[in-house]
């Protein structure tokens, strides 16, 4: 038939009808996860900054000569406040000796994949010397 002879000139069988369609809805859902993890690894990334960030503030203000117990765990409280979003759910915990001080700081990402933030909590922990006045 005619038909039949167009197909076979343009290289495609009638029974392939469609293939394109189903082929690009699985190409674009393969593609879409992709993004989505690529989002989701970059908010995971994004709140381990800030809790790194937050961990090293602490430790400066608690490590500081004469400072007031606490001040490194309100430091590290207010950076978290200010920066939004991006680290949810913080724990900030200090232990300080009178030669060491460690500021470790826990929480979780912004949720693209659901569970995926729950399955992987954001730690940070920064340790630092206490400064102290020594003989020269």
């Amino acid at each position: 038939s005619p038909r039949r002879d167009a197909s076979a000139r343009r290289g495609w069988s009638v029974r392939d009808r469609g293939s394109a369609s189903i082929e690009f809805a699985i190409t674009a859902v393969a593609v879409m996860a992709i993004i989505f993890a690529a989002i989701q690894a970059s908010t995971y990334f994004w709140a381990r900054s800030i809790a790194q960030a937050a961990a090293q503030e602490g430790v400066t203000a608690q490590r500081a000569y004469n400072a007031a117990p606490g001040a490194g765990q309100a430091r590290a409280t207010s950076f978290i406040a200010g920066t939004g979003d991006g680290l949810t759910g913080t724990t900030v915990t200090v232990n300080a000796d009178p030669e060491q001080v460690q500021v470790t700081v826990t929480g979780h990402c912004l949720s693209i994949i659901p569970g995926f933030c729950d399955a992987f909590p954001v730690t940070a922990t920064v340790h630092g010397t206490v400064e102290r006045v020594t003989a020269p």
